[in-house]
Order: structure tokens, then C-alpha cells, then sequence
């Protein structure tokens, strides 16, 4: 895809870290979420992903570290 001038590259933004802000949900509870976005002006796509293992398995290194395997 050819660059515009509407196309900011990546190491020219910086990223926005808010930890733990409470969401309510649909049956109202709250979740506690971390938001990463650029810190500038403009639209950008979200991600929005889950883990029933805790926020914080996203900030994990790729790829994860394998498990020794098994030796009889």
C-alpha cells in the first residue's frame, strides 16, 4: 500500500498507557482494562483483546517461552 501524508509511521507516535480504568458492562460489573493508544490527534483502529488468564499475559514477549518437553 503506498504511503500518504494521512498515514502516520509508527516510530513517530508515541503510545499512551492507561492502566486499570474501570469499564462497567452490560450486567454492571466493572472491569478493570489497560488502554494503549497513540498520543495524538486522529482516529485509529482498535484492538480489543481478552484472556480469561489476566490483563497483564498481553505485555508477555512473542513468541512465549516453550515448556521443557517431556523426557522418559
Amino acid at each position: 500500500m503506498p504511503k500518504t501524508n494521512k498515514q502516520p509511521t509508527g516510530s513517530q507516535n508515541k503510545i499512551k498507557i492507561e492502566k486499570n480504568i474501570m469499564v462497567p458492562t452490560r450486567d454492571g460489573t466493572c472491569m478493570a482494562v489497560d488502554i494503549y493508544r497513540p498520543d495524538t490527534a486522529g482516529k485509529f483502529p482498535a484492538l480489543l483483546a481478552m484472556s480469561p488468564y489476566g490483563k497483564a499475559i498481553q505485555n508477555l514477549p512473542y513468541p512465549f517461552p516453550q515448556p521443557a518437553p517431556d523426557v522418559y
